[in-house]
């Protein structure tokens, strides 16, 4: 396993190993995903999937979903869930993949954005192959050596063991390749030209199968889509955007922080943005390496 020493700064307590082997990370560099089964015990992804059904149900009802245009229109997506459920806090430093996330971003890691997706019936690709962080970080690839400037873990909540249930699709070892001809939605232009009319995707793509309680893990740079769902059931999941302090977050947690009978651990406090103090610096935290690594009652990024 990968130690700590290499993520925490000179002279700051070292904590345990993270749960991180290095063939899981050379994987996941060559790759660019890593597909952790049963990172969330079944039982507790059964209770998310309860919690979002009733979360769905009720935005369907007040028109409060987002319809991306790149979306196929069966699809859709909540924003800022945690404003939605105390549910989730649980899920923001989840044992289950959280040590993984430091060991290829670092210590200095903050949450960037929240999501349920929601992906219904379709023929044909509910999206096609894009990259995440917009025009100017489509330029920015991953190196050997370098930490990940965000990662994205994906919570699969439905059974997506077979393809075409909507299943996550990616193309492995894209996220380390140039994008010569792309949008302003960030599609892989030359890419998406070879997906079919019944939604085949181009050989050197795969479909990710999944079953509910495996999470994967991709940085921002990797070609990524969704395949057809012609399963006949909906298919449900929740992003986690991790990302480096210096990075602009999709979205502010100040009313999570503000609400005083949340039960939030320092180091989900510090996630959420909370410096610890007024006029801290997001490029020089106090104490971070320890609240990042250190055991908690709730979570543990260490191990």
């Amino acid at each position: 396993m990968r130690s700590c020493d290499s993520i925490i700064s000179e002279g700051a307590a070292k904590p345990q190993p993270y749960a991180i082997t290095p063939l899981e990370e050379a994987q996941f560099r060559r790759d660019g995903y890593l597909l952790l089964r049963s990172a969330v015990p079944m039982a507790d992804a059964a209770f998310f999937l309860g919690e979002v059904d009733r979360l769905v149900r009720e935005a369907n009802n007040i028109g409060a979903v987002l319809r991306e245009p790149y979306y196929h229109e069966g699809s859709y997506k909540l924003t800022r869930i945690l404003r939605l459920s105390t549910a989730f806090d649980q899920l923001v430093d989840h044992p289950g993949y959280f040590g993984k996330l430091v060991c290829l971003i670092g210590s200095h890691i903050q949450l960037m954005g929240s999501e349920i997706f929601v992906r219904g019936a379709a023929q044909g690709t509910i999206t096609g192959f894009h990259t995440d962080l917009g025009a100017g970080l489509q330029k920015i690839l991953p190196t050997d050596q370098n930490a990940f400037l965000q990662i994205k873990a994906q919570i699969f909540l439905t059974d997506l063991s077979v393809p075409d249930c909507s299943n996550f699709a990616l193309i492995p070892g894209s996220h380390r390749m140039r994008v010569a001809d792309s949008n302003e939605l960030c599609m892989i232009n030359d890419v998406n030209r070879q997906i079919g009319p019944d939604g085949s995707l181009p050989a050197q793509a795969m479909q990710v199968l999944a079953r509910p309680g495996d999470v994967l893990l991709f940085p921002h740079s990797l070609w990524h889509a969704v395949a057809p769902n012609r399963s006949g059931r909906t298919r449900y999941s929740i992003t986690l955007r991790y990302g480096q302090m210096a990075l602009r977050p999709f979205e502010r947690f100040d009313p999570i922080l503000a609400d005083h009978g949340r039960k939030l651990t320092p180091r989900q406090r510090r996630l959420l943005g909370d410096l610890g103090e007024e006029g801290a610096s997001p490029y020089r935290p106090r104490f971070q390496d320890e609240i990042m690594c250190r055991d908690e009652q709730h979570s543990s990024g260490c191990y």
